[in-house]
This record gives C-alpha cells, sequence and structure tokens, in this order.
C-alpha cells in the first residue's frame, strides 16, 4: 500500500504536538519531520541510491528518529545497529548484510520539503537478534507490521496525544522502536532520558525489563504513571507483588523482535494471578500449541522473513505460523504462560526441565534478587541443574522449592553469584562454564 507515513500525517494534522520531549529541547512533529527531510535532502546531496540498505550506528535518539524516517521517505531500508557493537563488528556487518553505507552521528540541518507516499509493505527495517549460536538473525519488518502492532497496543494500553512514553529501550531493540511507533498512532510523546528523571519528564508510560524495574521502584516516583509494560523476561513474583503494594499500573507482557514487540499483555488492573502470566493476545494475533507445546502465531505484526544470502527466507510453516521457540501453556481463562525457551530445555532422567521455570520459583523468594538455572552433566541422570542465586542464606530453601515444583527439578547444587558478571541480561553460557569448573574443584 502506497501511501504517507505517519510522521507526514502528523506533520500535516498535528503539526504542534510535541513529538520528541526531553529536559534540554523538544521537537513537535512538524520539527521532527523537517529533520526527517534534512536526512533524505543528505541522503540524495551525495548520491545514496534509493532501495539500498542503511545503517545507523552510535547516534543519539533525536538523530536516530529524524534519520529512520529519512532513510524510509528516501526509499531504502535502514539497518538499526547495537550502539553496543565494536566498530570491527560494524564493519563486518556492512560486508555481510551487503550495507550501502553506515550513518554515524550525524544531524543534517532541517529541510522544509514535501516527503513522498512510500510502499507499507516493502521491508523497511531491519532489526538484528543474536540467536542462541550468537550470529544475528536479520529480521525484516514493513511499516504495516510496525503500525499494526502499534494500534493493537493502544486498544490495551491507550497512549494518546498528550502522553509521554519514556524512551527506557534502545532505538536498535525492538522494544524502543515500537515506542516511537505508538507515539507517533496518536500524536503522543516520545520522551527521552533515564527512568530516574521520570518525574521531572512528567512521563506517563514506560517499557522496562524487570531489573530496570528493581532499580527504581523504592527510590523513584512512579505514583503518577498510567502504566508500566514490563517484559524481556521472566519477572519475579516479589516483584509483581511490591507494584501490587504500591498501587503501581504494572502490566507483564512477552514479545519478540520477529512479532515487533507485544504478543501478549495484561490488562489494566489484572489480578496478581494474571499477573504472573504474559498476558493475553493483543487483538492482531492468533496463536496455538504445538503438539510440543511450542507457540505459534500468525498476525499483520508478524516479520515478513529472515533475509540471508540476499534472499528473504519467511520463517514460517506451510500453513503461515511461526514457531516462536517457546515453550508455552494457553491458559483455561485464554491467557498465556511462557515455560521457557525450547533449546534450553534439557532432559534429566528422562524428565523435561525448563530452567527459567526454576528461575521464576527461586526469585519469588524475596531474599534472591536473581537466579540463573544451568544444566550440568550427571553420570546417573544424563543432565542435572545447578543454580546460581544473588541474594542472602535463605533458610530451609529446599523445603521451600519442594513445596512449589518437584523434586526432580530441585538444583543439586547453589552456589553464590559471581561478582565478574553482571546482573542485567549475564550470558547463560558463562555460568555453565563456571559450574562445571566449580564441580570439578569440589571433588579434588
Amino acid at each position: 500500500m502506497i501511501k504517507y507515513t505517519w510522521l507526514t500525517h502528523n506533520a500535516l494534522q498535528n503539526p504542534n504536538a510535541v513529538a520528541i520531549y526531553s529536559l534540554d529541547k523538544s521537537w513537535d512533529y512538524k520539527t521532527w519531520l523537517s529533520y526527517a527531510e534534512g536526512c533524505r535532502y543528505w541522503l540524495q546531496k551525495n548520491n545514496i541510491p534509493s532501495g539500498t540498505k542503511i545503517g545507523l550506528w552510535k547516534a543519539d535518539p533525536y538523530m536516530t528518529l529524524a534519520w529512520i524516517f529519512g532513510i524510509i521517505h528516501h526509499g531504502s531500508t535502514v539497518i538499526m545497529l547495537s550502539d553496543r557493537d565494536p566498530k570491527q563488528k560494524i564493519d563486518r556487518l556492512k560486508d555481510q548484510l551487503n550495507i550501502y553505507c553506515i550513518v554515524e552521528n550525524i544531524l543534517p540541518s532541517p529541510k522544509e520539503g514535501s516527503p513522498p507516499k512510500v510502499d507499507h509493505d516493502h521491508p523497511s527495517i531491519v532489526i538484528l537478534s543474536s540467536g542462541s549460536t550468537g550470529s544475528p538473525k536479520v529480521i525484516l519488518h514493513t511499516l504495516n507490521n510496525m503500525e499494526h502492532s502499534a494500534q493493537a497496543s493502544h486498544q490495551n494500553i491507550a497512549f494518546s496525544q498528550g502522553d509521554r512514553w519514556i524512551l527506557s529501550l534502545a532505538l536498535w531493540h525492538i522494544g524502543g522502536l515500537a515506542i516511537a511507533f505508538r507515539a507517533l498512532y496518536q500524536s503522543a510523546t516520545i520522551c527521552i532520558g533515564s527512568l530516574r528523571e521520570i518525574p521531572d519528564l512528567q512521563v506517563t508510560h514506560t517499557s522496562v525489563v524487570a531489573t530496570q524495574l528493581k532499580r527504581i521502584i523504592e527510590h523513584v516516583d512512579l505514583s503518577k504513571l498510567k502504566a508500566i509494560l514490563v517484559g524481556g523476561g521472566p519477572i519475579p513474583q516479589g516483584l509483581i507483588n511490591r507494584c501490587i503494594e504500591l498501587n503501581l499500573p504494572i502490566h507483564t507482557t512477552y514479545g519478540m523482535s520477529e512479532l515487533c514487540s507485544q504478543l501478549c499483555t495484561t490488562p489494566a488492573k489484572a489480578s496478581s494471578t494474571v499477573l504472573k502470566t504474559a498476558g493475553f493476545p493483543l487483538s492482531c494475533w492468533q496463536i496455538k500449541c504445538s503438539t510440543e507445546r511450542e507457540l505459534m502465531v500468525k498476525g499483520s505484526p508478524l516479520f515478513i522473513g529472515y533475509e540471508k544470502d540476499g534472499s528473504i527466507h519467511s520463517g514460517l510453516n506451510s500453513d503461515g505460523w511461526f514457531y516462536t521457540g517457546d515453550i508455552a501453556v494457553i491458559n483455561t481463562d485464554g491467557s498465556v504462560s511462557i515455560l521457557g525457551r525450547k533449546d534450553q530445555m534439557f532432559i534429566s532422567g528422562g524428565e523435561n526441565i525448563h530452567p527459567e521455570e526454576i528461575e521464576r520459583v527461586l526469585t519469588s523468594f524475596k531474599e534472591i534478587k536473581a537466579a540463573v538455572v544451568v544444566p550440568v552433566p550427571c553420570k546417573e541422570f544424563g543432565m542435572r541443574p545447578v543454580a546460581f542465586i544473588y541474594g542472602g542464606d535463605i533458610p530451609n530453601l529446599i523445603e521451600r522449592l519442594k513445596e512449589q515444583i518437584p523434586s526432580f527439578k530441585i538444583p543439586d547444587h547453589f552456589f553464590q553469584w559471581p561478582t565478574h558478571i553482571p546482573l542485567f541480561k549475564p550470558s547463560r553460557s558463562s555460568f555453565g562454564l563456571l559450574a562445571l569448573q566449580l564441580l570439578q574443584l569440589d571433588q579434588k
């Protein structure tokens, strides 16, 4: 479908609405479009062909938001590159993905222009997501994908003109990019700043992972927020309970890069029981589980495929279903509970064990701030779980675990969290190697 982008539409219909806001400056929608047009003009002036891939790297949020639409209006595809990746890796990706050029830390002067209509079914945005092997998946999205996701999100969590959603996740993550499109849908505002600035920025909405929420819940006034979207992995029950005690508007959610962020989200004022789940599918999605309990999805925000060797591979089965790689249960009320990654499940004595299930139980104890469970070889059972925990000593830990999970799922060993591994997004493989080293020391 050929039509104006939501940015162009907003600049024409609501030019003075605040689009991007930080404590030191702000852009209305007309200004945002003028900077996007400046980027498009820069590409034309430098003879960058339309239809090419253009990478974005190490640009601040204002620059990035301008360049995204400058590139799309140019008729090209924007490749969202991680600021955390070193130059050597970026150069390697440039060659691997056939990126024509990479824009880095530049914002051309704004231009008044007439942005063209663009094809909303064309692959406009590429998100790179690392798989279990560490090789990036090249995930292709259209504007229609992003817009349908934003519309479905708004039906569940209203985000309208005058509201402010803080950009608490990087724009090269689907979770950050989705915030921008939610703002564009209703002429709302993207806020730029730290989570500790939520009161000063007058933020109304935020997206966080559990670790981020833990860091601010007791130190930042969150009472004015209309919605706190918490995802990115298991959420400790103790954290959910604390949000309920503080009457915070928490929404648990589940999604992934291929799905334009949200697949399932809990509604407003959900019960503590529902908040233990990933919520209900948004209106744009169909879901079911395979015979092996793998979650399968269909829907309009679903990516158009992975790019590999210059070709697009849909990633769907013959009936159009996408296998998420996550083991799940669809509960009787329609909510979804995610048990863990299919590729992280291991078998112990003939029983399937999902490390994430054990981690959720461990972090439900208030004494434990974080937990990682990994398998180690065992002569008798094949594999057995061991756990690394961050927190104080826990009286009667084994007995308390037996109240919530079967005995065969209880880790054989509990180790203290190593000081050299960060709490935020720790590497599971690092714990696996460390567990083997510690067990070898115990045996000497």
